[in-house]
């Protein structure tokens, strides 16, 4: 005889207390670092795009990349970026650049002793499809880096490192050749820097922007921001 009971699915179970645990609630204290100031999420914080009778383009770009091979002294990795651009609703080709670049990286790190002093330095080469995109591409002398002690960086940090900085290059060029006063680029996730040298590559793309009158916007579809009295 079969058993009729019917088994519910663990993740039924997992939303059920996971609903049960977590509070819908608002609050004004947010947990960030003491160099940010928090600006709420009431109506007034939100600012309305109106809609204009000039023909402007938008830019949108992103990326993603792989892990292909990774041990404790190097790892590699397939990067792609990518973007797509509008005028109105309509979509429209580039002009002079192309829309997608692909290429892969390599990370090779080291472990330094001089003395009792212990430093770890990381070394990446960029390798695209096409020779002629590394024009495109963040220089490698930029994305070198280097650790005091024995801590390494985390996997995560040291692959979206390449693509990362390829992002800000990428996003450069197109406002350079592609775009124009009044038109908007708009960058996957927030415009927050977090690498050596990736301010430098933020600073660049703002002043061309700045200089042709273009405006650079983040989208942020996720958020690591914790309320005080909810968390």
């Amino acid at each position: 005889m079969q058993d009729s009971t019917k088994t519910n699915h663990p993740l039924e179970k997992l939303y059920e207390i996971l609903g049960e645990d977590l509070e819908d609630c608002t609050s004004d204290g947010l947990l960030i670092s003491e160099n940010e100031n928090p600006i709420p999420l009431t109506k007034e914080s939100f600012k309305e795009i109106k809609e204009s009778g000039a023909s402007r383009k938008i830019a949108f770009v992103d990326g993603g990349d792989g892990i292909l091979e990774e041990a404790p002294n190097f790892l590699i990795t397939i990067n792609r970026i990518y973007f797509s651009m509008f005028s109105g609703k309509k979509r429209i080709s580039p002009s002079t650049i192309k829309s997608r670049v692909e290429f892969f990286s390599s990370v090779v790190t080291k472990i330094l002793k001089e003395d009792s002093k212990i430093t770890v330095t990381y070394k990446t080469k960029l390798f695209p499809y096409d020779d002629q995109d590394r024009k495109l591409l963040p220089d490698e002398i930029d994305l070198e880096s280097t650790t005091e002690g024995a801590t390494i960086l985390e996997a995560g940090r040291i692959n979206s490192l390449s693509r990362r900085f390829a992002e800000w290059s990428f996003a450069k060029k197109i406002v350079e050749e592609e775009l124009g006063e009044g038109d908007i680029i708009v960058k996957d996730g927030a415009l927050q820097t977090g690498f050596k040298n990736e301010t430098r590559y933020a600073k660049e793309l703002y002043d061309i922007a700045m200089k042709k009158g273009v405006i650079v916007c983040g989208l942020a579809k996720a958020s690591r921001i914790i309320e005080l009295d909810c968390a």
